[in-house]
């Protein structure tokens, strides 16, 4: 039997690899097999958080929780991609719940899961879980970081707790552009045009969002 040339060899592992990456089903077949083979080389907690990745892409939400409950080892980062999963297909409740147990479990939460939790706690107006994250924020320092900051003042202007938001604002707003903008919003939102304008005429920035923003607070 003819053997097949090297460079074959290395174009077929390419395709097969390829293959597997763009399909949430074989990514997640992998996973499994690798969960119940782990003398095999490849097994380790990478597989199991692109299986899942690849699978909350694709809206299988069901399949990957299933994944994630079954790991027997979870990183931060397996806990960030199914919570920004839930996120992402506006899955709140669910979002929430596993950000709580998140948190029970005594995993040290980073930047990523503090931006997507709040993100989640914005989406579904839940200021209590925004206000317990910003407690954990402000005991570990990520509050000062320019998307965790962005997130917290959104969670206070979709709950129309302007004045929580303004705090935030006042503390952040010299290290973060993008504050200025939801603070405008956020004015706009709550009906306090006064306000709203005060802060646009500070921006020293302006674009077509900011002068949409304040003209549509005007004429609603």
């Amino acid at each position: 039997m003819s053997k097949l040339r090297p460079e074959y060899l290395a174009n077929l592992r390419k395709s097969v690899k390829t293959a597997l990456e763009q399909s949430s089903f074989a990514s997640a077949w992998k996973y499994q097999f690798l969960k119940e083979n782990p003398i095999y080389p490849d097994f380790d907690v990478v597989s199991a958080n692109k299986a899942i990745t690849l699978s909350c892409k694709t809206g299988e939400l069901e399949h990957a929780r299933q994944l994630f409950d079954t790991m027997p080892v979870r990183t931060v980062v397996s806990w960030n991609t199914m919570i920004t999963g839930y996120s992402k297909w506006d899955v709140v409740p669910e979002a929430l719940d596993l950000i709580s147990l998140m948190h029970r479990s005594g995993v040290k939460l980073d930047e990523t899961t503090f931006s997507t939790s709040l993100s989640v706690c914005g989406h579904g107006q839940s200021l209590v879980c925004g206000k317990q994250i910003h407690g954990l924020l402000m005991k570990s320092g990520h509050h000062r970081f320019k998307l965790v900051g962005s997130a917290l003042l959104y969670v206070y202007a979709s709950c129309c707790k302007i004045g929580d938001g303004r705090r935030v604002f006042d503390e952040l707003h010299r290290e973060n552009e993008l504050l200025w903008s939801l603070m405008l919003v956020g004015y706009v939102e709550c009906d306090l045009m006064s306000e709203a304008l005060s802060v646009f005429d500070r921006m020293l920035r302006r674009g077509v969002v900011e002068w949409t923003t304040l003209i549509s607070g005007y004429v609603k």
